[in-house]
């Protein structure tokens, strides 16, 4: 008499085809549920504007002139709008690092923002939050 467990799927062998197939399925699905979503190309916080295809930072209707890092800070602080980022979150975003290199170029970096975009406004937009890092409010 044959044990009715030998042929239960649980003890059979499964070829990798079929498990390919199941993997590239799960793939495409994730990449397509992912991709059907339009990426933004404008970024807006209050009166913040940051237009991803020109790279054209305006506040308030006035264009800031902004260096290529400090562009790339504040793409990062506006898709992270209300989220505190810490220092290695910016180190990994802004130049690609993945350690803290200890030194304060994340704080010069910051320093410089904010004068350019607070400078004729009454409302500061980037604040620090003490033992964490940096966040974005338009309040």
């Amino acid at each position: 008499m044959i044990e009715s467990r030998a042929f239960s799927p649980a003890a059979m062998p499964i070829s990798p085809s079929p498990l390919r197939s199941r993997s590239f399925s799960l793939e495409f699905t994730r990449y397509a549920a992912t991709s059907s979503r339009p990426e933004p190309t404008r970024l807006t916080v209050g009166d913040l504007v940051v237009d991803l295809l020109t790279r054209e930072v305006t506040r308030g209707g006035r264009v800031l002139d902004l260096q290529k890092r400090e562009f790339s800070l504040l793409e990062y602080l506006a898709r992270n709008v209300g989220r505190p980022v810490s220092k290695t979150m910016i180190l990994q975003h802004v130049w690609a690092l993945d350690f803290d290199p200890q030194t304060n170029v994340v704080e010069v970096l910051i320093s410089r923002p904010p004068t350019r975009v607070d400078a004729e406004s009454s409302q500061k937009m980037i604040h620090t939050v003490r033992g964490i890092g940096y966040v974005l409010r338009a309040s």
